[in-house]
């Protein structure tokens, strides 16, 4: 009987003991190289659209910026040379990383690059729903480091037309795949009864991602019948997502018992947004089609410290109406 309750209080004591250890993680994003194309929204003109049934737009959207450099995330503490310095603990077969104690400063550097494709192409279609609401849709192509990059939009119009002119809102969602290379650290600290550790892990992600983001765009153009030539103006606001994930669940292989694990994510997402603004003239080449030719001009306002800010993209687009 008195082995027995040694035994049962020797496996309590253990058991508390391992409940009394805490896991404090902190994960920071290093680097991060996107790349893909700005998935702007798409321009419907309107014109007589009480007699039509759907208009199919055709074009491309060139663009003459190459990258794009700025500040994501909250990097780790650096080194007086700027850098995340480690200790290498080697044992046999084994190879494992801990904090120098060197990194004091904070790091001041762009840890983010945007590369973007010279040029995109799209197509478009848009549905007349009724006499003043339309359905439209669409896709996107482009092709960066030899890499094929889909998008597309999907949304709503809402038009009004006089003798003169027209208005028109539409509003939905943009995809976009990118592809995406994450350099991240997590630091993890290890507190207990009798026991205290830390280590350093380093993670690169390379993916390629789809996200959805909201556009709202309005867009007034001119319908002078005598003149072969009218202008539009569009404007609006539309966000671009470029990575977003999260660390995975620790796994309860490693922690079977009641291990309080504590993640704080320093990585958060990159998410570009973009004020909108574009005049244009539209050229009628035949009773049901035109050319659309358009000088988009984009201010981006959410990457912090970004080494482009105003985007200058000329579009060129060809519509067919049935």
């Amino acid at each position: 009987m008195k082995k027995l309750s040694v035994l049962i209080c020797s496996l309590f004591l253990i058991y508390f003991l391992q409940g009394c250890t805490t896991v404090n993680q902190t994960i920071y994003l290093q680097n991060v190289e996107v790349n893909g194309p700005i998935k702007a929204p798409p321009l419907s003109i309107t014109k007589d659209k009480k007699n039509e049934q759907a208009t199919i737009s055709v074009g491309i959207n060139f663009n003459s910026t190459k990258n794009v450099q700025g500040v994501v995330g909250e990097h780790s503490m650096v080194n007086d040379a700027g850098f995340f310095q480690v200790d290498t603990i080697i044992v046999p077969g084994q190879r494992s990383y801990k904090d120098s104690g060197n990194n004091l400063y904070k790091f001041n550097r762009n840890n983010f690059q945007w590369n973007q494709p010279d040029f995109s192409m799209f197509i478009n279609s848009d549905l007349r729903l009724s006499n003043v609401f339309a359905f439209s849709f669409g896709l996107n192509y482009a092709i960066q480091n030899q890499s094929s990059l889909y998008g597309g939009n999907l949304g709503f119009g809402i038009f009004s037309e006089t003798k003169t002119g027209a208005m028109r809102i539409d509003f939905g969602l943009n995809w976009q795949q990118t592809i995406y290379d994450v350099t991240s650290v997590v630091m993890t600290d290890i507190s207990g009864v009798g026991s205290n550790s830390s280590s350093v892990t380093f993670f690169e992600d390379t993916d390629k991602r789809t996200s959805f983001s909201p556009y709202i765009t309005l867009t007034y153009n001119s319908k002078f019948e005598d003149s072969p030539i009218n202008f539009f103006i569009n404007g609006g606001y539309f966000t671009q997502s470029l990575i977003n994930y999260s660390p995975s669940t620790p796994s309860k292989t490693y922690y079977p018992f009641n291990i309080t694990v504590i993640t704080v994510d320093k990585r958060g997402e990159a998410t570009a947004g973009f004020l909108n603004f574009m005049p244009g003239l539209y050229i009628s080449v035949t009773e049901n089609s035109r050319i659309d030719l358009g000088l988009r001009i984009l201010k981006e306002t959410q990457i912090e410290s970004s080494s482009k800010s105003l985007f200058i993209m000329p579009v060129f687009q060809y519509d067919i109406s049935f």
